[in-house]
């Protein structure tokens, strides 16, 4: 449905035609548009790769690029993606030699746009298994060991939303409805329960904890 409070009365004029922000520079989508509609990739199946439109790259550079990164951080010596024997893996934060919820969603982000199920699958388990909360408030903890016990039960709302996200975008590609109910229980909890957005602000707060939720990150 279109906003009816955008900020603005029409879409600021950019250098490369239509954009969508405020005077404030706030942006507020397409959706808030009231000209053309339907002409994003969401409504015309068009996922052209923005290497080959604006970069002019051809689809075996862009391929090679794609794999390249892939066996980078998931499979070479250099890699960050670790399995465990149990059917889990992790992110690791080399920095900190343990796992972080951002990681961790980054990495399922990751796997579902490339099309790998197995490690997706594996990331979830441990994610699933080790950081989401048990008490049902849809949130994660932010940093685990590599063994799945807690550091810190906080949480960062980054990782929340691309937990999320990745499993809306995993529900659709992989046809797995498991992926859609867990995306919509997190989704509900942090929407309706202590909630990770204000509605006051539109913003996603910093934490749902009372003097951290008047701001974001």
């Amino acid at each position: 449905e279109p906003c009816t409070d955008c900020g603005g009365d029409d879409p600021l004029p950019g250098v490369s035609g239509t954009t969508f922000f405020d005077e404030n520079g706030a942006y507020f989508g397409p959706s808030c548009y009231n000209g053309e509609m339907g002409t994003g990739a969401f409504y015309t199946g068009d996922y052209t790769s923005p290497f080959k439109t604006i970069l002019g790259k051809n689809d075996d550079d862009i391929q090679k690029k794609l794999n390249d990164m892939w066996n980078h951080y998931f499979v070479s010596s250099n890699k960050v993606y670790y399995e465990k024997n149990d059917g889990t893996a992790y992110i690791l934060d080399t920095g900190n030699n343990d796992v972080r919820s951002e990681g961790m969603s980054y990495g399922m982000m990751i796997s579902v746009q490339t099309n790998h199920k197995e490690e997706f699958d594996k990331l979830w388990k441990f994610a699933k298994n080790h950081m989401w909360h048990r008490n049902g408030d849809g949130y994660f903890s932010w940093q685990v060991g590599t063994d799945g016990n807690a550091k810190d039960q906080g949480c960062a709302p980054d990782g929340e939303m691309y937990f999320m996200m990745s499993l809306l975008f995993a529900a659709h590609r992989w046809n797995d409805s498991g992926y859609m109910a867990d995306a919509q229980a997190i989704l509900k909890a942090c929407w309706e329960g202590n909630t990770l957005f204000n509605g006051s602000s539109y913003i996603i707060t910093f934490q749902p904890s009372q003097g951290n939720n008047t701001w974001s990150d």
